[in-house]
């Protein structure tokens, strides 16, 4: 058995050997060596033929191992490949996925208008307070998200500085807080019926 390390030697075809002719002018010298034994000439090419013929059944049999061998492996290396390719082809629809929902996550803008002033008044702001209660989990009053309330706080962002403070008690006596005038206002709150 060869070494793991040693490569396989390569058996050539041997399915273009002829027969030697033992009866030419080549064994001659074989041939009348045989006759001092005593063995006649008919007799000792049929001896070689079939020695010979042995030989080649051994070197057809020994090629043809060495050829299914070498399918087998062809046939592994090319199931690995395929299954590598599989495999690569399944990541790679995986990432585009994943990109795919990537961007679909990512906010869409929307189309600027060249030479538009912005507008002056952001529409549809609630209140600091509102926004306080909604960012804290905490019930909202409907009042909040209405129209006319939506101005008020618009009006009112105009007139009071953003970085305005104001000391705010919580619900224990004992801790007082800093937060902005605007989200320590309430506005007037009306029934939801009516709103």
């Amino acid at each position: 058995m060869p070494d793991a390390e040693e490569p396989a030697q390569h058996i050539p075809d041997p399915s273009d050997e002829a027969c030697p002719d033992f009866a030419g002018t080549a064994y001659v010298p074989a041939r009348q060596l045989m006759a001092q034994v005593g063995i006649s000439v008919d007799d000792m090419v049929k001896a070689m033929r079939d020695g010979w013929q042995v030989e080649h059944d051994q070197k057809m049999l020994a090629w043809q191992q060495e050829q299914a061998d070498q399918d087998t492996t062809e046939g592994e290396c090319q199931c690995k490949k395929a299954e590598a390719d599989a495999r690569l082809a399944e990541e790679k629809c995986l990432r585009e996925e994943e990109q795919r929902a990537m961007d679909k996550k990512k906010p869409k803008l929307t189309r600027m208008v060249a030479n538009q002033a912005p507008p002056e008044v952001i529409q549809g702001r609630i209140s600091e307070y509102a926004r306080d209660k909604l960012s804290k989990l905490g019930f909202v009053e409907m009042n909040y998200f209405t129209a006319k309330v939506k101005k008020e706080v618009s009006l009112y962002m105009k007139t009071v500085a953003d970085d305005t403070m104001v000391m705010v008690r919580e619900d224990s006596e004992s801790i007082y807080n800093f937060v902005p005038v605007a989200a320590g206002r309430a506005q007037k709150v009306h029934p939801n019926a009516d709103l």
